[in-house]
């Protein structure tokens, strides 16, 4: 489920590796579906992006079959230019329809997919603690993803 046409990519994703699933564009916060009937729920970097992490747990919660899992992934601190660029892009999309938001991140989200498909890794040296920055490798998509330009 989601609110864009990532729900669209997801379930392509799953055809492809011949995998079963169901794919809804709604709202997170508002399920069409009745509680205690999901078999499981993965939700990845979604949850943190919600008006309230815990209220959002507690409610898909209720969607859940007893005894089933619920497994999901939230960022960890973002580095220091990650927060300012978010806390900019937020702030100039917050008046914006769904729709409007998603159509002028469009570029970024184009630029975020060329420098995955580069499929160039970086390696730092060493950490750089003002910014955020581990040493080690990491992907050059991911790179400028968690440490503030995507």
């Amino acid at each position: 489920m989601d609110i864009s046409e990532a729900v669209e990519v997801a379930e392509k994703r799953f055809q492809e590796s011949g995998l079963k699933g169901d794919f809804l564009k709604v709202s997170l916060t508002d399920l069409p579906v009745p509680d205690n009937s999901v078999d499981i729920i993965f939700s990845e970097g979604v949850l943190h992006h919600t008006d309230s992490t815990e209220k959002t747990l507690i409610y898909l919660s209720s969607k859940l079959k007893k005894g089933v899992r619920f497994l999901f992934y939230v960022y960890v601190k973002k580095a220091p230019v990650r927060e300012f660029k978010d806390d900019l892009v937020r702030n100039a999309i917050s008046r914006m329809s769904n729709e409007e938001a998603w159509e002028a991140l469009m570029p970024l989200t184009k630029l975020g997919k060329y420098l995955a498909e580069l499929n160039v890794e970086l390696n730092i040296p060493e950490d750089i603690p003002y910014l955020g920055i581990r040493k080690g490798k990491i992907d050059l998509q991911r790179f400028f993803y968690w440490y503030g330009i995507l």
